[in-house]
Order: structure tokens, then C-alpha cells, then sequence
């Protein structure tokens, strides 16, 4: 990888672990067995992923798929994959899990989001003839689970 112009000693260090820190989460990939949609951004907040993911969603369900929407669910109390519901409430789940669980649609919140595709699938019933399709919500940085899509907002 080459970048033109010059970086001081910090920038070099951030970009050599950086790098080997993506490599090794590269190799260490796992595979979803239906599409995985990855909906992420550069910068901090700001960019509407949690409004275009819900649009996604809803438009690919029009389309007659079922999709899931894979979340960390930041600062939700709950780590271990669990079916986000309108009944729970934003400290457990957080709060735009429970927002688009609110939306109609299918949200599994786990601090492993492959740990929780796999959840979903055995707790939903999918199977091979199943029209599934993964969005991971703020995948961007998130390497461990293999993509077939990624949209970058920005």
C-alpha cells in the first residue's frame, strides 16, 4: 500500500498497527450462509445509517426478502445475542436497536455479530430455501464476518 505525501512518526505507527490489525481480522474471517450487506460510515455519527438501514431493510422485504439486521447496539447492556423487541426497553437494548425493532423489523443485538447471525438463523427457523439477507448496522470497521456488499455513507 503506498500513500503520497509524508506522515510523522505517529501516523506511521497508527497505520502499521491498523493494517496489521485488519490483516489478521481479515484472515480470520467467518461466513455467513446468506448475503451479509455491510452499511457503515468513516466518520462518527451524522451520516443517517440507522434511517438508510431501516430503508434498506424495508425495501429489500417489499422485494419479498427477509432481512436481519445484524447491531452491537452501543451502550445496551446486553451483550450475549438476543431478538431486539418493542417490549424491551434502550438500556438493555440500546437505543436504535429498539428504534428499529419498533420499525417492524428483524434486529438481533450481539457484541459478535457473526455469533449473532447464527442466532437468528436457528431462532427464526431459516433454511437453505429462506430469502435472507444480513445487514450489519455500522459494519464498516467490523472485519470478522465476510461481505457481499458494503455501502459507505458519507
Amino acid at each position: 500500500m503506498e500513500f503520497s505525501g509524508k506522515m510523522n512518526i505517529f501516523e506511521r505507527l497508527y497505520l502499521f498497527f491498523y493494517l496489521r490489525k485488519k490483516k489478521k481480522a481479515l484472515k480470520g474471517q467467518k461466513k455467513l450462509p446468506f448475503p451479509v450487506i455491510s452499511v457503515g460510515n468513516l466518520t462518527v455519527g451524522g451520516t443517517g445509517k440507522t434511517p438508510f438501514t431501516v430503508a434498506l431493510a424495508k425495501e429489500l422485504k417489499k422485494q419479498g426478502y427477509e432481512p436481519v439486521i445484524l447491531t452491537r447496539g452501543y451502550r445496551g447492556r446486553l451483550k450475549r445475542p438476543v431478538i431486539v423487541s418493542e417490549e424491551m426497553n434502550a438500556e438493555d437494548a440500546a437505543d436504535e436497536p429498539l428504534m428499529m425493532a419498533m420499525e417492524g423489523l428483524n434486529v438481533v443485538k450481539s457484541a459478535d455479530r457473526y455469533e449473532g447471525g447464527i442466532y437468528a438463523i436457528k431462532k427464526f427457523g431459516f433454511g437453505e430455501q429462506d430469502r435472507v439477507i444480513f445487514i450489519l448496522d455500522d459494519g464498516f470497521q467490523h472485519w470478522r464476518i465476510s461481505r457481499d456488499l458494503n455501502i459507505l455513507l458519507v
